[in-house]
């Protein structure tokens, strides 16, 4: 009897999964840094009956977006998890009520469990917020849950490795425009508009309201690097049968529309800055990427490049450039602390729980700062991923030299952490060395992943 097909990954395991690690998430972000205060029961409890349904007053409409964001994948991966690969009718309407209360079962516990910790407050508007989340989840999966999962089987199920990066770009450059819209303080009224006009958020003449220094060096370096992959997708994304490569004029006036167009979506959103000089920047990383495309990747599709004519030891000097790299672009500006009691004050901040650290800034410095930090790391891991990969290694090798990778970037982000306790520009956190790990680490998965698939079909 021939054995059952398979289906490619993502499946009712894999949601199951990721439903999971989104509750993490939620359960984690909302209760950093677990520290308690005293409160009895009747306390809370007269709390929570004096909470209004809605406090207008105190309502913020990057928090309430962030609210409801939270729950839209925890819902969608759950309903997946039940959904995926089975029949909609009677399965989809049991699972659905069964969602809902599970999720707002869960963000009662969330909000509840606030009270006792501090610097933190009860809100009925969140509660609102998440169900409202939750639902949205629900039908998105409703609506798009199969065209989604298909798409996502593209990746899992190709074996062609210009077309996997070509699927990577393209998740990349949605996750880019998201981020470009958030926290989705979203407005159309003119007269808000006109107020973001007036107060110095739409900047027409590039670098106008520029004030040159180590920390704006370091944003235009990292405004050029956010657009190089997209540089890499408008060379080789959404092309006719037949075609590969565009040229390099053409894939850089695709690639500049595509930065006009993510600098437009930041234009209703009240809490952004729309600044011509992000299209300055943008173009820039685009026009870089492209190039570094057009060098990399064979004109014939049957063609097939070689790794590299690099030996291991050059990549070994590549990792060890770009890890100096990053300790310079995580120091600068470097300003000595003399004061010794200070200084083992801020050792021993950095070692706090990890991820308190975010709630002195906003939710969306806080997650810039995490994209940041992650995807300036993620390149280390692409090549520390070239520089360890051999095409005969066995499958136990390959786990121990991708072991000694991540050992390799915790430990560069520990010294680049340690570095920073002296320094009176920056905080320490041990936060930032576990988001350079799991940056490094997509960037090694990935790679091993295409190189893998590379070899296998030269």
């Amino acid at each position: 009897m021939p054995s059952p097909v398979v289906a490619p990954a993502p499946r009712r395991t894999h949601y199951a999964a990721l439903a999971l690690f989104f509750i993490t998430i939620a359960v984690y972000g909302s209760w950093v840094p677990f520290e308690t205060i005293t409160l009895s029961t009747a306390e809370a409890w007269e709390i929570i009956r004096a909470e209004p349904l809605i406090a207008f007053g105190r309502i913020d409409r990057s928090d309430w977006a962030t609210n409801v964001l939270l729950f839209v994948p925890i819902s969608f991966c759950l309903l997946g998890a039940s959904s995926v690969d089975r029949r909609r009718p009677l399965h989809w309407w049991l699972s659905i009520p069964t969602i809902l209360v599970g999720c707002l079962a869960l963000s009662i516990c969330l909000e509840v469990g606030q009270l006792w910790l501090p610097k933190r407050y009860y809100s009925n508007a969140d509660i609102i917020a998440q169900c409202l989340g939750a639902m949205i989840g629900i039908g998105l999966w409703w609506y798009a849950g199969e065209t989604i999962t298909t798409w996502l089987r593209t990746y899992s199920g190709q074996t062609g490795t210009r077309r996997q990066i070509s699927w990577l770009l393209q998740a990349y450059l949605a996750g880019l425009v998201i981020y470009a819209v958030l926290p989705l303080n979203l407005t159309i009224h003119p007269e808000e508009l006109y107020e973001k006009l007036v107060s110095n958020r739409f900047v027409l003449i590039p670098f106008s309201q520029t004030q040159w220094n180590w920390q704006t060096l370091g944003e235009f370096s990292t405004d050029v690097l956010v657009f190089v992959p997209v540089g890499a997708l408008a060379a080789i994304g959404w092309l006719p049968p037949g075609r590969t490569l565009r040229s390099l004029p053409e894939s850089i006036f695709v690639g500049a529309g595509i930065v006009l167009l993510v600098e437009l979506c930041q234009l209703p959103v009240m809490s952004r800055f729309t600044d011509a000089t992000d299209l300055i920047t943008g173009t820039i990383g685009v026009a870089s990427g492209a190039a570094i495309t057009h060098a990399l990747m064979p004109r014939n599709q049957s063609a097939t490049a070689p790794y590299s004519g690099l030996r291991t030891w050059h990549w070994l000097l590549i990792t060890g450039i770009y890890s100096l790299i990053l300790v310079i672009y995580f120091s600068l500006p470097f300003e000595l602390i003399e004061d010794r009691t200070l200084v083992r004050e801020r050792f021993q901040q950095m070692l706090r729980v990890p991820g308190a650290s975010l709630l002195t800034v906003s939710q969306f410095r806080a997650l810039t700062e995490i994209l940041r930090k992650t995807l300036l790391f993620l390149p280390l891991g692409a090549i520390l991923a070239r520089t360890v990969y051999y095409p005969t290694a066995t499958r136990k090798t390959r786990w121990m030299l991708w072991t000694a990778c991540l050992i390799y970037t915790m430990a560069l982000g520990m010294l680049i952490e340690v570095a920073q306790v002296p320094n009176s520009h920056h905080t320490p956190d041990v936060s930032d060395a576990l988001l350079c790990t799991i940056g490094a680490a997509v960037g090694l998965i990935v790679t091993a992943r295409l190189l893998r698939h590379h070899h296998e079909s030269a």
